[in-house]
């Protein structure tokens, strides 16, 4: 592993099998690293203060920190339960001891590679191997690193990601590779161990497996593509079916509603139609009435207005004057005209509402009652 890569940490094998684990740190503190009867690592320093070693830093701060938790081709995340899974494409080499929490045996490929084993047999090449991708890992030690500059140099980090991968497919003992920028290439020959899952940070690790295994996570892709369309349409067919029944419950309530309204309203829908004013359609009457319960009031506050004896002929000259002039008219002048021919400023409310009114092209004998209603209303609550 570079030295670089892992923050002034180095880990080499020499020729007789021996580990050497170095680190380079200046500092005029006193510091040093111990190995606990754990097999933690501490980092601590001298506290010149409590005259006492203090810790600075641990190694193993969860499970997944101790070395090779998972085994060989296992990984491990902390976040999980059990913390530890096999790489995708491989599966746990002893079955019974790993579902009792003993992960150390790790996991065995599932399907040897294809391409490999075709080339090694001198048959043409059908299928290729492939690569699974893993996000934000810690990657195996014992990688063997190319720098970006002595592969792709200058090119994009995609650029190089391709060299990697096609280098490392190329190569038959190549079974995993990963890309950094700082670093460069790495590709793995040899068992992937102490692999862990990060929530964050990391690097992508490229798993490589037999095309038959690219094939079930396609598989298992398309499942769960048709399980989702599925379940939206389920959602959307009971969806659609529990509106078309509220949908009839209301149009149900409206319509008692309605017969009720009208019962109320007999004479003053009579007295309406001695001052002009156009009929109201079922329909429209449902639209008015669904919008809210004041809506009632307000028909009821503007016609009982219209209906007043000394205020019959003065109403229904009013309403025409202002459905004539809406059709012809600007919002403003309009509203100017509706103000003046409001006596005791019993319509001030009416100016604004016939800016909406006029804006929506809505002038229409009904549209005009339900609104200028409720400005009545309101006037009549203040």
């Amino acid at each position: 592993m570079n030295s670089i890569y892992r923050d002034g940490f180095c880990l080499t094998e020499d020729q007789d099998g021996t580990y050497n684990f170095s680190c380079s740190y200046v500092s005029n503190s006193l510091f040093h690293y111990v190995m606990t009867t754990e097999g933690d690592i501490l980092a601590r320093y001298w506290d010149f203060e409590k005259d006492d070693w203090g810790i600075l830093w641990n190694a193993v701060k969860s499970e997944c920190d101790v070395y090779g938790m998972c085994g060989a081709f296992g990984r491990c995340n902390s976040q999980s339960s059990p913390i530890c899974s096999c790489l995708p494409g491989f599966e746990p080499k002893n079955t019974k001891e790993w579902n009792r929490g003993n992960w150390t045996s790790g996991c065995v490929r599932r399907t040897t590679l294809s391409q490999c084993a075709v080339v090694n047999s001198s048959i043409e090449v059908v299928k290729k191997d492939g690569f699974l991708k893993l996000k934000t890992m810690k990657v195996p030690d014992f990688a063997n690193s190319l720098p970006a500059h002595e592969s792709f140099g200058g090119l994009s980090s995609t650029n190089n990601e391709d060299y990697c991968r096609q280098q490392c497919l190329e190569n038959c003992s190549c079974i995993a590779y990963a890309y950094d920028s700082g670093t460069g290439c790495m590709s793995w020959t040899r068992s992937l161990i102490d692999i862990q899952k990060f929530s964050s940070g990391g690097v992508d690790l490229y798993i490589r497996v037999a095309y038959s295994e690219l094939e079930k996570v396609g598989d298992v892709k398309k499942v769960v593509t048709i399980s989702v369309i599925i379940g939206a349409i389920f959602i959307s067919i009971c969806t659609f079916l529990l509106s078309r029944r509220m949908a009839k419950q209301k149009v149900q309530e409206l319509s008692d509603l309605f017969k009720t309204f009208a019962a109320e309203m007999f004479y003053k829908r009579t007295c309406a139609e001695k001052i002009g004013l156009p009929n109201a359609t079922y329909g429209c009457m449902l639209r008015a009435l669904s919008k809210e319960e004041r809506v009632k009031e307000a028909i009821s506050a503007f016609l009982n207005v219209l209906c007043m004896e000394d205020q019959l002929e003065e109403g229904s000259e009013l309403f025409r004057d202002v459905i004539r002039k809406g059709c012809s008219t600007s919002s403003m002048e309009l509203s100017k005209f509706v103000a003046s021919q409001c006596s005791k400023g019993r319509w001030k409310e009416a100016e604004e509402l016939v800016d909406v009114i006029f804006d929506k092209r809505v002038i229409t004998g009904f549209s005009f009652l339900l609104i200028v209603g409720e400005a009545l209303l309101l006037q009549q609550t203040n």
